[in-house]
């Protein structure tokens, strides 16, 4: 296949999840976190409120999520300028290297799919 050939994807269905936070179907699993303690899938949603409820914030802080499994809380020094800000705090949600099998599922369908379509 060459560069600007067009290619379609197989549909791909996973397993199906429920989040242990709020016990409702986890639709798009693609963007779920893991559980701290068990790793199993949670919402993004619900991790980012079970974060809100741990962390004492200043009035001029905000919760994000900053990639890799972490989330910081964050300063905007002109709030108008969402570009420029300071990180106060890295919470690190799920270890560094940690592995799950039902995330490894994802990695490996996405993997597969780019391998057929070289």
């Amino acid at each position: 296949m060459k560069k600007g050939d067009n290619f379609k994807f197989k549909p791909v269905t996973f397993d199906s999840a429920t989040c242990p936070y709020c016990n409702n179907p986890i639709n798009d699993i693609t963007y779920a976190l893991s559980d701290r303690q068990t790793g199993a899938p949670v919402h993004f949603d619900c991790a980012l409120k079970k974060v809100g409820e741990s962390e004492n914030l200043a009035s001029d802080e905000k919760i994000t999520y900053i990639g890799q499994g972490r989330f910081g809380v964050v300063h905007y020094p002109d709030p108008r300028n969402v570009k420029q800000f300071e990180i106060r705090r890295i919470i690190e949600w799920e270890e560094r290297d940690s592995h799950f099998d039902w995330r490894q599922k994802i990695t490996d369908t996405f993997d597969n799919a780019q391998k057929s379509r070289d």
